[in-house]
Formats: structure tokens, C-alpha cells, sequence
């Protein structure tokens, strides 16, 4: 999740606008709390080799994520996830 926030979100947020060319997220972590799967519901596909699952997952995660906009000392972030 990390390598996806850093090299591909955070090029296309500085691109989107010049106010944020200085952004980039300072800290990425996930936390220790794994997501959760509470039901799976199986159904036949379209094809003969096909399965589709339906899957309700719960996440009530530890997460901390930080950006910064240095150009205009500007920081944020996210706490906890659910």
C-alpha cells in the first residue's frame, strides 16, 4: 500500500494542481490490525470455469497515514481507519 501511495497517488496529486507540487506523504502506516472477512457467498460465473465470490470485509484498522504540503507548511492525516 505504501509503494502505491508513494509512486503512483502522490505523482498524480502533485500533477492534478501547482499548489501541490510540494506534496508528499510523510508517513505511511498500516497498523497491526488485519481486515476481517465475514461472509463469502459463492455464485456461478458466466463461463463454465468461472466462480464469482462475494466477500463482506470488515476493517477496523490502526492506521496512520501523513501528508505535507511544504510549500505552504501545511500537514494532515489519518488516524484510524473503519
Amino acid at each position: 500500500m505504501e509503494k502505491l501511495l508513494v509512486e503512483s497517488i502522490a505523482p498524480s496529486i502533485r500533477a492534478s494542481n501547482t499548489h501541490l507540487q510540494t506534496f508528499t506523504f510523510t508517513r505511511v502506516d498500516m497498523g497491526e490490525k488485519p481486515l476481517r472477512v465475514l461472509g463469502v457467498r459463492a455464485h456461478p460465473g458466466t463461463h463454465k470455469q468461472q466462480i464469482l465470490l462475494d466477500l463482506n470485509i470488515s476493517y477496523v484498522g490502526d492506521v496512520q497515514i501523513d501528508v505535507e504540503v511544504k510549500k505552504f507548511f501545511c500537514k494532515a492525516g489519518v488516524k484510524g481507519m473503519q
